[in-house]
């Protein structure tokens, strides 16, 4: 949970971890693709091809905590949206 809350903090502030956070973020602003869920699927992806190597249970429990972080960025990241178009608006 604090792993997400964190990548929030960052995305929030326009800032990333690399890789494909850098992507999320760019899909974000040129297309308006929620960073979650972009960030989901680069991470769901690399999990799906290592589950050969760490075994299905390590790989289920790897892609519950990438759901679980996925799913906090998609709301903070939402959140700060709507504030700031609120604001605008205002």
């Amino acid at each position: 949970m604090s792993i997400g809350l964190g990548i929030s903090i960052l995305f929030i502030n326009g800032a990333s971890l690399g890789g494909a956070n850098i992507l999320a973020l760019f899909l974000h602003k040129k297309f308006n693709w929620n960073p979650g869920k972009v960030n989901f699927l680069f991470d769901f992806f690399v999990v799906l091809t290592g589950m050969y190597a760490i075994g299905l249970v390590s790989g289920f429990a790897s892609v519950l905590s990438i759901i679980v972080t996925s799913c906090i960025i998609s709301y903070f990241k939402t959140k700060n949206c709507r504030e700031k178009r609120s604001r605008r608006e205002s």
